[in-house]
């Protein structure tokens, strides 16, 4: 009887059982050869026959687990692509109306830095203008001849001094990061830091390095000699089957 795993997949429920039974064997296989390699003495004659043998059968073994294992995610690669292609054109769409949101933010948000840049330019004026009314009546309190005027456009002075102050500093101080809140979420500036290279020669030995790419390319064309570097050769055994 199926279970409900079995019903839900997108292969058959025989070929289910097949690749079932074969994912259960390989761990029995690997165990084995495991045992056999920690037996095998390498200073024993003909050890190196065993162990190449057990290399190639494990080769072997390899290649199948993964023929059997693409085998077997071939349906479900199939139902992710048809998936993914229903969905595509939506994501498509919703990534373009995020950068056309973003770009009409930073627009909108620099005009808005603009507007305050205007309003703090605008308020330091009238505080300097304020300041030097301000100025000006306290000169004025000493005339005697207008003293009692005087003191009366000092304290209205004093007055518009303390209001275009209270002005200014109720503006943001300059550059002070803008975030733009909404029910939705937060949408701030960030900046990001990049470099590209305009005279390589004088950049530090400190900020270069050696292209592994082209070393490895330049080994492989049969070059043995590069200044500074040390090319040398690892040995490591390669399996290659029969048949």
């Amino acid at each position: 009887m199926e279970s409900n795993h079995e019903r839900n997949l997108p292969v058959k429920v025989d070929e289910f059982r097949l690749f079932e039974k074969a994912r259960a064997s390989f761990p029995k296989l690997i165990e084995g050869w495991g045992r056999q390699l920690e037996l095998l003495d390498p200073k024993a004659p003909g050890a190196e026959l065993v162990a190449a043998e057990i290399s190639g059968q494990v080769t072997k073994a390899e290649k199948l687990a993964d023929h059997m294992a693409k085998t077997e995610a071939a349906p479900l690669k199939d139902a992710l692509d048809t998936v993914r292609s229903w969905w595509k054109p939506i994501m498509v769409g919703l990534d373009a109306m995020r950068t056309e949101a973003k770009n009409k933010a930073a627009l909108a948000l620099h005009a808005h830095r603009e507007r305050q840049r205007k309003e703090r330019e605008a308020a330091e004026e009238a505080l300097l203008e304020a300041r030097k009314k301000e100025q000006a009546a306290e000169a004025a309190r000493f005339n005697k001849a207008t003293v009692s005027a005087g003191v009366e456009e000092h304290k209205e002075a004093l007055r518009d001094l303390r209001a275009t102050r209270a002005t200014l500093d109720s503006l943001p101080p300059p550059g002070a990061p803008t975030a733009i809140r909404t029910e939705s979420g937060t949408l701030f500036p960030r900046e990001d830091w990049g470099f590209e290279v305009v005279k390589l020669e004088d950049v530090p030995r400190d900020y270069l390095e050696v292209s592994k790419v082209a070393v490895n390319n330049a080994i492989a064309a049969g070059v043995r000699e590069i200044p500074g570097l040390r090319i040398s050769a690892t040995t490591t055994m390669v399996q290659r089957g029969r048949g």
